[in-house]
């Protein structure tokens, strides 16, 4: 009798492991486990990503690198590593695996990036210096786009500015 429960006990973690998901320790193990997807909001995650409600806005803790709206993102490599969508599904924040060209912006990978809901460029760290209307800026510099496509130095105050009319993505 006492092995029967020994053997259910094993046999209920075993299955509460396959529901839930596991983060395996072994990377080899992992390498060789085909990857299982789920759809949220229209868009396909790794079963093992973690979620986060915040308030209509979901946190996605990516177990995988994924490609989300054509951007490759980022798997979970610190504490606070995520992308973020919206209500409707739309990517509003994330982190790309490498450097990339939004909307002809050289933005840096492994840098955060906001999108407007509607997909266009928020805000990045520049990956090269880059030419805008005439005004150049520099490598690494940290630029935002009002939503009349005016490039900027990031600017604190304009940013709480522009959270405070509405003008920017909600999270953070």
């Amino acid at each position: 009798m006492k092995f029967q429960k020994l053997l259910a006990l094993i046999l209920i973690g075993i299955l509460s492991i396959i529901e839930f998901g596991c983060n395996y320790n072994d990377s080899n193990k992992q390498q060789n486990k085909a990857i299982e997807y789920m759809e949220v909001r229209g868009v396909k995650i790794p079963k093992k990503s973690r979620l986060e409600h915040q308030g209509q806005e979901l946190l996605i803790y990516l177990s995988e690198p994924t490609e989300i709206k054509g951007y490759l993102v980022r798997k979970r490599k610190h504490t606070n590593d995520h992308c973020t969508l919206d209500e409707h599904g739309n990517l509003i924040f994330f982190v790309p695996q490498n450097d990339l060209i939004i909307e002809g912006v050289p933005c840096k990978g492994q840098s955060d990036i906001w999108l407007y809901p509607g997909g266009k460029l928020y805000s990045c760290h520049l990956s090269k210096n880059f030419e805008h209307s005439g005004q150049t800026f520099s490598k690494h510099q940290h630029i935002m786009i009002d939503e009349n496509s005016i490039m900027q130095t990031f600017n604190l105050d304009l940013f709480w500015e522009y959270k405070n009319r509405g003008l920017y993505p909600q999270h953070h």
